[in-house]
């Protein structure tokens, strides 16, 4: 399955919420562990608050209900240098947390998540204006994540599908240069 990196809208917002609802009563799955997550996003989607995070979705191709939640911030760089674009925190929603990953297949749709919001946070680098992005790893099950989201990100590179960048690790964020 295809996902992409979009902000939310209030409409996207509401199906979202109605979605995970419904999902974490199907898996058993405590809603309150996602409702922290949807009532922040409720307070960061508007993008014209400069110096904020924001809250972007990550949607499968042709959905608005997001499979996921990515926490963005953008930091402005003194001087004539452009700023940077943090990807704090991608949270899954009820189908893709981590206690319902049981099969590669699970597997490999998670890391193709993850590959969405990192190509989406490198699509907005022109509205942005940053060059740099940077992913943090909050604790080591992440770090191992980003280790492997590292090596598929050179693969995309390598194949030329990305527009080039080049990726490396500052401690527990994973770094992502823009050419």
């Amino acid at each position: 399955m295809k996902y992409e990196l979009a902000q939310f809208d209030h409409v996207r917002l509401e199906r979202t919420i109605g979605r995970w609802t419904e999902k974490a009563a199907q898996l058993d799955m405590p809603f309150h562990e996602f409702e922290k997550d949807l009532n922040w996003v409720a307070a960061h989607i508007d993008y014209t608050v400069v110096g904020d995070s924001y809250a972007y979705g990550i949607f499968a191709e042709g959905s608005d209900q997001a499979v996921a939640v990515a926490e963005i911030v953008y930091s402005r760089r003194a001087g004539p240098d452009v700023g940077w674009l943090k990807m704090l925190e991608i949270s899954m929603g009820p189908e893709h947390s981590p206690s319902q990953i049981s099969s590669a297949d699970m597997l490999v749709s998670l890391v193709d998540i993850y590959v969405a919001g990192v190509q989406g946070v490198i699509g907005l680098t022109d509205v942005h204006k940053a060059r740099v992005i940077k992913i943090y790893g909050r604790n080591d099950q992440e770090m191992t994540f980003l280790v492997s989201l590292q090596a598929h990100l050179a693969k995309l590179d390598n194949h030329g599908t990305t527009g080039g960048f080049t990726t490396k690790f500052e401690g527990r964020w994973l770094v992502i240069a823009v050419n």
